[in-house]
């Protein structure tokens, strides 16, 4: 990084987001604002370079139709008054800086408005696990609405990793993403509903995938409006933060119930079950695990909105446990965090 002084340029200069050196072939966003800016730049099939001249690892994009290329994105917080030096590019001798193809999104950053916002409502584990709590079941071992396979069949993972939680540094750190969690699954792994609701959203007719910045922009989803919650399904407001880390005294005063959205992300091509307006039921199958959108592996992006605005920012949930042998309920639920795996019983390891 590197300061901007205005008083450098002549007032006016039109100082690009996106720069690109011709003789060092670096490639450059610029803030030249008051305010922090976000900024998602992809650089298609050309190698790029790290600061130590190394090669960095190169992704893989594909658009609807399945044409695939190359791309390296980056994703920087950059601060005011600042040039971002991203890479180095390493051209093949007879490509110039002109036929470089570039893909930016940058915007101003928007953080989260209450971090420590919570609902109480407890939510279903959201992936069906073999052999475990939250694999649904009937005496033919299919579920409601989706008799064409039964979860026996295609379920082999008893947990899975979450590859980012709460205020992750990739891309859960702004107000519409802060809350969310990613969990690692294979492709068309069923996906469940967290509680009882109507569903009020799909989208399943797109395919692209992978790591292009246009794709953040194109995915497939449900959301489902929940119910209000049953005693037995509400989080006890004095509960440990067990789980994630993070400390309970500031959010045992913050869950405040009312509307609760959650919304299912990345999911298969015309895998959904479900349709707008339907009435879904706890722990029923409701679409496939993907990897559509901007996407570097197949996972489920989980979160939970107090509203549908598409600029509602994200809502804390926890998951419930099933109730013990003795049929008490589970009242403190946990929250995943990175590093760890997952199933409806909680952390693996704990």
């Amino acid at each position: 990084m590197e300061p901007y002084d205005p008083e450098d340029y002549d007032p006016d200069a039109e100082i690009p987001d996106i720069g690109l050196d011709p003789n060092e072939r670096c490639v450059s966003v610029t803030n030249t604002g008051e305010v922090e800016r976000v900024c998602y730049v992809t650089v298609f099939d050309v190698p790029c370079l790290g600061r130590d001249g190394k090669r960095l690892g190169m992704g893989q994009t594909a658009d609807d139709d399945g044409n695939e290329r190359g791309a390296t994105t980056f994703i920087a917080l950059c601060p005011p008054l600042t040039f971002v030096h991203l890479c180095t590019l390493d051209l093949p001798e007879a490509m110039t800086m002109a036929e470089v193809q570039i893909e930016s999104d940058i915007s101003d950053a928007n953080p989260h408005p209450d971090p420590e916002d919570e609902h109480p409502l407890g939510l279903a584990f959201p992936l069906a696990c073999r052999g475990g709590p939250s694999a649904p079941s009937t005496e033919d071992g299919n579920n409601n609405g989706d008799s064409d396979t039964t979860w026996q069949d295609d379920v082999s993972e008893p947990s899975y990793l979450c590859t980012q939680g709460e205020g992750g540094h990739l891309t859960h750190f702004l107000r519409g993403n802060y809350h969310a969690i990613d969990f690692r699954c294979k492709e068309g792994t069923p996906i469940l509903a967290a509680g009882d609701g109507t569903v009020v959203e799909v989208q399943d007719s797109r395919r692209l995938t992978g790591v292009a910045v246009g794709n953040l922009y194109g995915w497939n989803s449900v959301m489902i409006e929940l119910d209000a919650p049953p005693p037995s399904q509400s989080v006890a407001k004095d509960r440990p933060m067990e789980g994630n880390g993070f400390d309970a005294s500031s959010a045992s005063e913050s869950a405040e119930g009312g509307p609760l959205f959650v919304e299912y992300v990345h999911i298969q091509y015309k895998s959904s079950v479900v349709k707008r307006g339907e009435r879904v039921t706890r722990g029923q199958i409701i679409c496939r695990s993907g990897s559509v959108g901007f996407s570097p592996e197949p996972h489920l992006h989980f979160s939970a909105f107090r509203s549908k605005d598409p600029l509602a920012p994200t809502v804390r949930v926890r998951f419930l446990r099933p109730p013990d042998e003795s049929g008490e309920a589970d009242k403190g639920g946990f929250i995943p965090r990175a590093g760890m795996k997952y199933n409806g019983l909680g952390a693996l390891d704990e």
